[in-house]
Parts: C-alpha cells; structure tokens; sequence
C-alpha cells in the first residue's frame, strides 16, 4: 500500500460505490459522501475519510488534517456511518477518537476503520489492484 497512492484508493471505493469521485480540497468535512451504502438491508449514508501513504507507518491523530481535527470535521456530518480508510496500521488513539464521536446517546452512528491490511484485502476481493 506504500506506493499506492490516496486517489487510487478514493476511486476504488468510490467504483464499489458505483459512484463518482470528486476533488479533495483543504478543510472539507470529508472525502466522499455517499447515501449508497447498504447495512442489515437497510440504505444507510456514509462520509468517508481516505488516507494515503504520505505519512507511511502507523495513524496517529497528528495525521489527521493540519490541525489534527478531521475526524471531528467528518462527526459533523450528518450521516449514519463514519469510515476512516488509511493505507498503513491505525493506531489506538484514532481508533478511540473515532468511537467517541460516533458512540454518543443523543446520536449514536456506526464506525468503520480500514487500516491497510483490510484496504489491499478489498482491493484483492473486487479485482481493483490494477
């Protein structure tokens, strides 16, 4: 995943999705949008964050925007699913601030992270590796 970089992923994704991509720009809420994910047969709206292998090793909070607020960016939208897709390991720490965000009583949402392993096992599975 090291030389595959964040557009190649964030096309994917989005090919799965059946859907277009559009370009990134500094301080957007997130990725991708889409209101074409599907859990326990019910539609179900997804933001997502992609992370390519500009930072290689592990993700850590710091990695997440200039300011290291993305994920709080992306928990305000107003989506059921919050997914975070980085091209090496993620680290305990984004996994913890991902959950807190979503876990909440007055509106509780799914999380998904895919850490590397799991983005090249995708990729694998839809014939995507190029």
């Amino acid at each position: 995943m090291k030389a595959t970089p964040e557009k190649v992923i964030k096309v994917a994704f989005c090919s799965l999705l059946l859907e277009l991509t559009e370009n990134d720009w500094g301080g957007e809420q997130y990725d991708h949008f889409s209101a074409s994910v599907t859990t326990a047969s019910k539609p179900r709206s997804a933001a997502f964050i992609f992370k390519g292998p500009s930072a290689w090793g592990e993700m850590k909070p710091k990695h997440l925007g200039k300011n290291g607020d993305q994920i709080y960016r992306l928990q305000q939208s107003n989506v059921d699913i919050l997914v975070l897709q980085h091209c090496h390991h993620i680290g305990e720490a984004v996994w913890e601030t991902l959950a807190s965000f979503a876990i909440r009583l007055w509106r509780p949402r799914h999380y998904c992270l895919i850490d590397g392993k799991d983005t090249y096992r995708i990729l694998i599975a839809y014939g995507l590796t190029g």
